[in-house]
């Protein structure tokens, strides 16, 4: 639980704190360069021993991302990665800044400061703090303003079309659990098929003459055009809510942000069950690969994590450092 401290007062550090980093970067990249430098954020990079609960610091995370994205637009470029083995990822490796974040917990206090490096010259460049006074060791997950299914959606689909009146073309993929990239539960999938359809009725109907097309894609997604707009999004199961935060990018990376908390008491009760087969099991495995005497990268032709759907085609691809035997194990879900 978080004592003390309400969600108002919470997101207010975190804006606070997005806002001061995004104004120190752009003044330091000015010096630089003018074209918007990359920022990589690996939140777990260094985190050998999360001091508080993980749920907390996911909910952190997501909410340090909405607000980055919101002060950073059109400033900065953001890449995300909540993978502890970062250092093989593209964008990691052609990142112009690199952040991370430090734990301390002391009587209950969290101060979290937010360390940004010059991934060229190897150099601290900002140093952000946010403190957090009473926090016990559980996370709070009874949010007092949490939304029905019906109401998310509609505040969601009237955000979305409001701020891009110019959507033709919604790209859209299944939304994933936050904390394993790939894996879509139930709510997932029923959330963002209902989602998309919601924002076809605010876009095309009979008072706007409009028309949207929906598609789908699997993988990485190539670059988008005038009118052509990307939906993204991560879930966290919290008690009785979950917790969604979506990402709607257009042309030319412009984003708009949506983020809140859906009862799992509006939802059907086989919709609410948060069903993740074996992610447990194939984590482990996933985690155990990097640990080996061969250096072995896994991936397939969808690109990295990617959301798939029963009949989709796909290939995967492995590449190593060495002659190898490679054993491929199939777990049924």
């Amino acid at each position: 639980m978080i004592a003390g401290l309400s969600e108002k007062d919470l997101i207010a550090k975190f804006d606070k704190a997005a806002s001061s980093i995004i104004d120190k970067l752009v003044r330091i990249n000015l010096k630089v360069r003018t074209t918007p430098p990359l920022l990589f954020y690996a939140p777990y990079r260094n985190l050998k021993q999360t001091v508080i609960p993980k749920k907390a610091f996911s909910k952190f995370n997501l909410i340090l991302e909405e607000k980055l994205l919101a002060y950073g637009e059109n400033k900065i470029r953001l890449a995300l990665s909540r993978d502890r083995f970062v250092k093989t990822n593209q964008k990691f490796k052609g990142a112009d800044y690199i952040m991370t974040p430090k734990i301390a917990l002391k009587n209950q206090d969290v101060t979290l400061v937010f360390r940004i490096i010059d991934a060229k010259h190897n150099e601290t460049v900002i140093s952000e703090t946010v403190y957090i006074q009473k926090v016990s060791p559980q996370l709070l997950t009874e949010e007092t303003n949490a939304m029905s299914l019906k109401e998310a959606l509609d505040d969601i689909a009237e955000k979305f079309a409001s701020q891009n009146p110019n959507m033709k073309t919604l790209y859209y993929t299944s939304l994933s659990t936050s904390e394993n990239g790939g894996f879509s539960t139930k709510f997932d999938r029923f959330f963002t098929r209902e989602l998309v359809t919601k924002i076809e009725e605010n876009i095309a109907n009979p008072l706007t003459g409009k028309k949207l097309k929906l598609k789908r894609y699997r993988g990485a997604k190539k670059a988008i055009s005038e009118g052509e707009y990307q939906l993204q999004g991560v879930t966290e199961s919290l008690g009785k809510n979950f917790y969604v935060f979506l990402k709607l990018i257009g042309f030319n990376k412009s984003t708009t942000p949506w983020s809140g908390y859906v009862r799992k008491n509006s939802l059907e009760p086989q919709i609410a069950y948060e069903d993740y087969s074996s992610k447990a099991e194939l984590e482990n495995i996933q985690t155990s690969d990097k640990l080996g005497l061969v250096n072995l990268t896994l991936t397939n032709s969808l690109g990295d994590a990617p959301t798939l759907e029963f009949g989709d085609k796909w290939h995967l691809k492995v590449k190593t450092d060495k002659r190898t035997w490679l054993y491929c194990y199939y777990i049924q879900v």
